[in-house]
């Protein structure tokens, strides 16, 4: 993402957000390990909210920049 040309606070906000899902994925993992009766339905759905949210409020925003990479 740094050979994007991304403005330096949009790079770091997109990977605070990757650091907030490795951590949620982590607790979940961590919950399971410990015993923590969640049901996989619920993993599931967390994980694709935390999924779809990222893509919609990061990786959408990316596209400008892709495209004129892609242009160079």
């Amino acid at each position: 993402m740094s050979n994007l040309n991304i403005p330096a606070g949009m790079l770091r906000a997109h990977e605070e957000a990757h650091t907030q899902i490795i951590e949620e994925l982590t607790d979940i993992h961590l919950g399971t390990m410990h015993g923590v009766g969640v049901p996989l339905e619920e993993i599931i759905s967390r994980v694709a909210t935390y999924v779809n949210k990222h893509v919609v409020e990061f990786d959408l925003l990316l596209k400008p920049y892709i495209q004129t990479s892609q242009a160079s």
